[in-house]
């Protein structure tokens, strides 16, 4: 994690800003439930052609081809969360910062035969999101588990502690795709 350090927080959030790229070593896109969103991670052919199976051996190389294997890196989506008192995230893509990389990329597909589309990669729009305590305090124990388990990485700020979230006001979601009135809606606080 960063070591950067952030102004106290507001009151209405109680966490400190922080950021996160989402981005594992499989290339994945993720779904962060919270929110209802499906986020790009971070893409590098350098991660496929390296990874390992479950006992740690080395994955067979696969032939990818010259044209494939040098497809440009293409930066994870970020989440902002904002410590601004008002449990603001902000789900930003960082190709609108680097127009050059995904210009790039888009060359590099046309001359991949079995990739080329009519279509270019374009960056997805920005969005903000004001969450209720609820939403909040669910979403931030989901930033962890991306964290923990290697999902995104923390790029700015620091993550706060299991206690600290729990310490939020609110009660952390059931399932938040789950639009059924028999299903709980909150998960059965803990008992101390």
């Amino acid at each position: 994690m960063s070591t950067v350090q952030e102004t106290t927080p507001s009151r209405g959030s109680g966490v400190r800003s922080f950021t996160l790229e989402v981005g594992d070593d499989s290339n994945r896109t993720i779904t962060l439930n919270t929110l209802r969103m499906r986020l790009r991670g971070h893409f590098s052919m350098q991660k496929l052609q390296t990874r390992k199976d479950t006992k740690g051996k080395p994955l067979a190389a696969r032939e990818y081809g010259s044209a494939v294997a040098n497809l440009p890196e293409m930066p994870g989506m970020h989440i902002v969360v904002k410590g601004d008192g008002k449990r603001t995230v902000g789900i930003v893509d960082p190709l609108h910062e680097q127009p050059d990389k995904l210009e790039a990329y888009n060359a590099a597909i046309q001359r991949v035969p079995a990739l080329m589309i009519d279509a270019k990669y374009i960056a997805v729009p920005n969005t903000t999101h004001e969450l209720d305590e609820n939403q909040f305090k669910t979403l931030i124990r989901d930033c962890m588990s991306l964290v923990k388990f290697k999902a995104a990485k923390v790029i700015k700020g620091d993550l706060p502690t299991m206690a600290k979230v729990e310490s939020l006001p609110g009660l952390f979601i059931a399932d938040p795709w789950n639009s059924s009135a028999t299903a709980p809606r909150y998960e059965a606080p803990k008992e101390k």
